[in-house]
């Protein structure tokens, strides 16, 4: 995984857990 790849995915879980709470 490239640098992209870690951000996009890590700014999904972000935007999956305050949809969440």
């Amino acid at each position: 995984m490239n640098k992209e790849d870690i951000c996009f995915m890590s700014a999904i879980e972000m935007g999956v857990k305050i949809k969440s709470q």
